[in-house]
């Protein structure tokens, strides 16, 4: 789950009820759900302390992935300008 990078901001329903419909996106779909990773790793680690700590370096591996593909991203839409000398 953490190697995996939502961007989508397609819209998603939450409950269904014809008087009060609730919309999301994708994204913050995803986002929630690791949110809630995050809040329970405190309890994984003390129940499981070799399982938790080789998730933990597997997020932390993805994480540092997903920013080195922001930034070749943002490094490959930058233009030089010309210099007016």
């Amino acid at each position: 789950m953490f190697s995996n990078f939502e961007q989508s901001d397609e819209t998603t329903v939450m409950g269904g009820s014809p008087v009060f419909t609730l919309t999301s996106t994708r994204k913050q779909d995803f986002e929630t759900a690791l949110y809630g990773l995050q809040q329970a790793f405190p309890y994984f680690l003390k129940s499981s302390p070799i399982h938790a700590t080789l998730a933990a370096v597997k997020a932390t591996n993805a994480e540092f992935q997903k920013r080195d593909l922001g930034e070749r991203t943002i490094e490959s839409s930058e233009t030089t300008l010309p210099s007016g000398s």
